[in-house]
């Protein structure tokens, strides 16, 4: 996962040479704040447009947060090219995986077993190149491992597709309501569509294995079994909610023991999903931490309960949506709104109004 970063602006003043004795802006220089959004670390736009002006000094053109599209390109970190290469591989692979839910199903298996290690050499490189690889350890990466791992070998384990079934619909698909401005629809945005895939893809596959089995077993290798010697509602609970749940806690501890006791990252410069989530000072969850304590293990302590309990409804509520394939429904497309509008408001946001005005197309 991406860290939430925050984006500000520096000003520097410097000697006006035109003869009128006072200051002028010399730049603009935008920044990704550091992971607690405190202070500048990063560096991404610096634009000054100079020209004559009277008296013989230099008049100097600064860029605003609302100056478009450079602030989205920047924003990324990329350029203009791939940005755009991106962005049309994004809609393409949205329109690709609409119509492989809606008209094919068996399509998916193979759109995720192809794009998934892709993406997932893509996200470890780029996270070393951003120094993010903490983020690495999150369990979301090791849920894709698990799905991968069912596609090719645990087809034809109605154990094995109900723990899958309640990893897919447990913490994973939940994630984007926490982490707004990285899991959500920004196109353009490499990293953020990964986001995308690895929080819904396991879903929608395993919401057809469950529920349309016959329709996504058409083109695979195998036929997923889920239908066939159908446990009792007690053993659907033990293996849907009791094992997804018991592996997030076993994540959890060893998580917490390897990265905050051991490896001991930075708060400012190394972000993990604790510190993403503490730099959104205007997120609910963290200002309902933040009004329990200031210090940062009490803070973690909170962080870790409302993180269980979060973690066990979330699996009740999976267990529901493997007896239900309208609930199963219902949930995919709620779980939709939120990262839509998140993106919208990231592309408006990073814009500026000025660039909605409605007569500027």
């Amino acid at each position: 996962m991406s860290g939430e970063r925050s984006v500000g602006m520096r000003r520097t003043l410097v000697d006006d040479d035109g003869g009128g004795g006072g200051m002028r802006p010399q730049d603009d220089e935008y920044y990704i704040g550091s992971p607690d959004g405190s202070r500048p670390k990063y560096p991404i736009q610096q634009r000054q447009n100079r020209h004559g002006g009277g008296g013989g000094g230099v008049v100097v053109e600064t860029t605003t947060l609302g100056d478009g599209c450079s602030n989205l390109i920047n924003e990324w970190g990329g350029d203009k090219t791939s940005a755009v290469v991106i962005y049309f591989l994004s809609m393409c692979g949205i329109i690709l995986t609409a119509a492989a839910f809606f008209g094919w199903p068996a399509l998916l298996p193979y759109i995720y077993v192809v794009a998934m290690p892709i993406f997932l050499v893509i996200r470890v490189v780029y996270y070393f190149s951003k120094k993010w690889q903490y983020l690495l350890l999150d369990v979301s990466l090791f849920l894709q491992i698990n799905m991968f791992a069912f596609l090719w070998a645990g087809t034809e384990s109605v154990r094995y597709a109900q723990i899958t079934f309640g990893l897919a619909y447990g913490t994973l698909l939940y994630t984007p309501e926490f982490f707004t401005r990285t899991w959500c629809v920004v196109p353009h945005s490499g990293d953020r569509m990964i986001n995308m895939f690895f929080a819904f893809y396991p879903a929608l596959i395993m919401y057809n294995v469950r529920h349309r089995s016959v329709l996504i077993s058409d083109w695979w290798y195998e036929e997923f079994l889920t239908n066939s010697d159908e446990p009792s509602l007690a053993a659907n609970f033990g293996w849907v909610f009791g094992i997804p749940y018991g592996f997030i806690v076993v994540h959890f501890i060893l998580y917490t023991l390897l990265v905050y006791l051991v490896l001991r990252p930075e708060r400012e410069t190394d972000p993990t999903s604790f510190y993403q989530i503490m730099a959104n000072k205007e997120s609910y969850l963290t200002r309902f931490i933040e009004f329990f304590s200031e210090r940062p293990v009490a803070q973690y302590a909170v962080y870790t309960f409302l993180y269980m309990v979060g973690a066990a409804t979330a699996f009740i509520l999976a267990v529901i949506h493997w007896e239900s394939k309208v609930t199963c429904a219902i949930i995919l497309c709620a779980q939709a709104v939120g990262p839509i509008w998140n993106g919208g408001d990231f592309y408006v946001t990073t814009l500026g109004p000025k660039d909605f005005h409605p007569n500027s197309y």
